[in-house]
């Protein structure tokens, strides 16, 4: 399943929000684990082979330090507002500044 960090490395690498929200929808109904050429092409990434590229060639130590500096939460967890969820299009990954309650 499709974590937040990982929303981050995938939009990183290239991947559309909806190509993301594509892959969601498809590991809801399915449970099988997948390449990332398989995850490239539920996305529909135009450049699969550059995708998959840059999704390698990630500095995923420096990326994780970056995640770390700034909350953010996704259209996966419970705080997601319901109305976003509504709209066409949803973004995957939201950061904040100052506390959300």
């Amino acid at each position: 399943m499709i974590r937040n960090f990982e929303i981050l490395r995938l939009k990183k690498a290239g991947m559309s929000n909806l190509g993301i929200l594509k892959l969601i929808d498809y590991q809801e109904r399915h449970e099988a684990k997948l390449t990332l050429r398989q995850l490239a092409r539920i996305a529909e990434v135009k450049a699969v082979p550059n995708f998959i590229e840059s999704y390698k060639s990630q500095d995923v130590k420096r990326l994780r330090e970056q995640y770390k500096t700034f909350p953010s939460f996704s259209i996966l967890d419970d705080i997601y507002p319901e109305w976003l969820k509504e709209m066409y299009n949803p973004p995957t990954l939201l950061f904040y500044q100052g506390n959300l309650k």
